[in-house]
């Protein structure tokens, strides 16, 4: 007795399969595609509408400018108190010092200090901690710049900031106030201000995007390992964002670099905000930089650094 498979060749199957491939790719890319920009719509509402009911008070590393302000701006909204450190003008200092205390009725301490140097770190901690006998409730690791082209041709002191700046001063405020609160038993959220930069290597972004992957794991790796202390740790990934950097790194392929920034100061210290406070480990601000993201992760790096290579080139 022949069964039904007798009459069907192994090419009918094939081509079967073939038809159903073809079929179903579009309708799971479809389908993905909407549950992706469905998931961030509603991301972006539940940011809007969050508003924090804990109190206390909040450390911000560079909370004077940029994104670094508008942290200050959320937890002000929030009747947090403020510890801005910052190595902004003194005059530009006290005139944010006072717009916040000004329109959101908070207690704001400003502390002068040179993160790139370990002395000033030190004085700096001693001050907050000891002195002012600040509780920290929130750390908000966000003072940073970077640096861009070939190696050889960056002077070395610059350079030599960059990394204290960005991740040996990070890892050094980390340890100051985590120490802090587990000798308090207190909790603390902490968030650091990474980079999509520090996802994939960055050429003629080397060193600072590769300072950038070093504060990424820090802060990833940290969520676990102080989460039986009652404190989170989230990395907070924007991409291209308008702020002082574009001026400070001499990036003078600026044409390039504004018209994919897409991402203002608010966008991201919303996002960074809003997912700190509910204990996330990562946090991605913007559509295009969460499918980039999603990208980054799935792509080899050698088509990564040739892309890359070719967008920070200097324009022509």
């Amino acid at each position: 007795m022949q069964s039904a498979l007798d009459f069907i060749s192994w090419q009918e199957v094939i081509n079967h399969g073939k038809f159903l491939i073809f079929k179903t790719i579009p309708l799971l890319f479809a389908a993905s595609t909407i549950t992706f920009i469905t998931s961030h719509l509603i991301e972006k509402i539940r940011i809007s509408n969050f508003r924090s009911k804990r109190r206390g008070t909040a450390v911000i590393t560079g909370g004077t400018s940029g994104i670094g302000l508008e942290f200050s701006k959320l937890f002000a909204r929030d009747k947090i108190d403020l510890v801005l450190v910052s190595n902004d003008p003194k005059e530009e200092v006290e005139l944010v010092r006072k717009s916040l205390v000004e329109k959101f009725g908070v207690k704001v301490i400003c502390e002068s200090c040179n993160l790139s140097k370990n002395e000033d770190r030190l004085a700096t901690f001693d001050r907050i901690l000891n002195q002012l006998e600040v509780k920290a409730d929130y750390l908000v690791n966000n003072a940073g710049f970077g640096m861009v082209g070939e190696l050889q041709k960056l002077e070395w002191n610059q350079v030599n900031d960059m990394i204290q700046v960005n991740s040996t001063a990070v890892v050094h405020v980390a340890h100051a106030f985590v120490n802090d609160a587990i000798n308090r038993k207190s909790s603390l959220k902490m968030i650091t201000t990474s980079s999509l930069a520090g996802v994939q290597p960055n050429p003629l972004f080397n060193v600072y995007a590769s300072t950038k992957a070093f504060t990424r794991l820090f802060a990833m790796a940290s969520h676990v390992e102080l989460a039986k202390y009652n404190i989170t740790s989230t990395a907070l990934l924007p991409g291209a964002t308008l702020t002082n950097f574009v001026k400070r790194s001499k990036y003078d392929t600026i044409g390039k670099y504004t018209s994919v920034a897409k991402l203002t100061p608010e966008e991201v210290a919303a996002c960074g905000y809003y997912h700190m406070m509910n204990g996330h480990s990562v946090a991605v601000p913007g559509l295009i930089y969460k499918f980039l993201h999603f990208l980054m992760w799935i792509s080899p790096s050698d088509i990564m650094m040739n892309l890359f290579y070719n967008q920070n080139k200097p324009s022509q």
